[in-house]
């Protein structure tokens, strides 16, 4: 699409599209499920944040912004408000791989989204199979194993479970880290200081999320993370009236390193220490120049092999030799405006870099636009925006 056509449907999307922002339904309320399952991703409903973007919208110039929950009754009123576009900011009611849900409801109904393909956000929530991912890929990641107790149940399955932790994870430096093969903001992650204490904190962690446990080899070094998203799309007068340029490559901020708390090995859930300057480290372009170069390379390496036009945040942390590796993918970062002390790690990054909550807000929106009518939605989807852009180029010519 040409940059003055992108930035036409932008403004045709601003004042006359039904926009949703969709974030989770609660599954203990039954209108939202028919029968209550299992969640092995730790559940919350992001209301908050949804109505931080739907703020930062609205700023922007939407006209029609629709706050919804994802349940049961969603696809129906996706219908009864006529919604034509929508902002996922949810990770899923219950089930697995329920950040995936939504996206997939949306893929099936024909409503175009600011988010990740289903498949996409499925493959980053699930640490096991994003560190294959990672390891097919040639990327380093601590070694690992993971635990179920249909698999490593019985005493024969126990003895070849604890064999391969022993060929598998050196214990050099004595630790290991547990946690789940799914979860969000640091919950139920824990250290293991030996082989024996491994047992017992997987089955704690499992009886928390009925869900296979992860344990990887501890990496004593320092830990970081970094944002990454669509190259940036901004306005260029210099080459005439309304038009924008894309940036050629993905854009990445929010280079931190992360500070552990006194006496701790792991970074403490933001559940429990909510994220603020205080709890990262802003690395300066100036003395932490190689570090934030190998940051960038690998993020947009990963970026660009899984395909992603979204938002995602990857943690990192190097080893006692300095090789960096990569822990994890966050598909849905948390997007919570700045307010009295209290941020996310990517508005923090964007403030890093002189950006504003409503522009980051702006970016995103503007580079799903952009990446749906690239590469997914038929022009019937969108029509009504299309002949908004000939009445608008229709406008211009005849003030010429």
């Amino acid at each position: 699409m040409h940059s003055q056509e992108l930035l036409l449907l932008f403004d045709s999307v601003r004042r006359h599209a039904e926009i949703a922002i969709i974030y989770s339904g609660d599954p203990d309320d039954s209108k939202h499920v028919l029968y209550r399952s299992v969640n092995p991703r730790n559940w919350k409903s992001y209301k908050d944040v949804a109505g931080n973007i739907a703020s930062a919208l609205m700023s922007l110039g939407f006209k029609k912004i629709h706050l919804m929950e994802e349940g049961a009754g969603l696809a129906a009123e996706l219908k009864k408000k006529r919604i034509q576009y929508a902002w996922l900011n949810t990770a899923g009611v219950q089930g697995f791989d329920a950040v995936g849900h939504c996206a997939a409801l949306l893929q099936s109904l024909g409503i175009p989204y600011v988010g990740h393909l289903p498949l996409q956000t499925a493959l980053m929530d699930d640490k096991e199979i994003f560190k294959q991912f990672l390891t097919g890929a040639g990327f380093r990641t601590a070694p690992f194993v993971t635990w179920h107790p249909r698999q490593n149940g019985s005493p024969q399955s126990k003895e070849m479970f604890y064999q391969k932790l022993n060929n598998i994870l050196p214990w050099h430096s004595g630790k290991c880290v547990v946690k789940p093969a799914s979860g969000r903001a640091s919950q139920h992650v824990y250290v293991a200081n030996k082989p024996a204490e491994v047992l017992e904190l997987v089955q704690h962690v499992y009886s928390e999320t009925g869900n296979k446990v992860l344990i990887e080899q501890f990496l004593s070094g320092k830990e970081y993370c970094i944002s990454v998203m669509g190259s940036l799309i901004q306005e260029d007068s210099s080459q005439g009236p309304n038009w924008m340029t894309r940036h050629q490559s993905p854009f990445c901020f929010g280079q931190f390193e992360r500070v552990l708390d006194k006496d701790s090995d792991i970074f403490t859930s933001m559940d429990v220490r909510p994220i603020s300057k205080n709890v990262v480290h802003f690395l300066d372009p100036i003395h932490n120049g190689k570090v934030i170069r190998e940051l960038n390379h690998i993020a947009k390496s990963i970026y660009t092999r899984l395909g992603l036009h979204g938002l995602i945040r990857l943690d990192l942390r190097m080893d006692a030799a300095g090789r960096m590796h990569v822990l994890e993918a966050n598909p849905k970062p948390d997007l919570k405006a700045p307010e009295q002390g209290v941020s996310s790690l990517v508005a923090m990054g964007i403030e890093q870099i002189g950006l504003d909550y409503n522009e980051l807000i702006r970016q995103l929106f503007l580079q799903s636009l952009d990446y749906q009518l690239s590469y997914t939605v038929v022009p019937t989807q969108l029509s009504w925006m299309h002949g908004e852009i000939e009445a608008q180029w229709r406008k211009r010519k005849a003030l010429l």
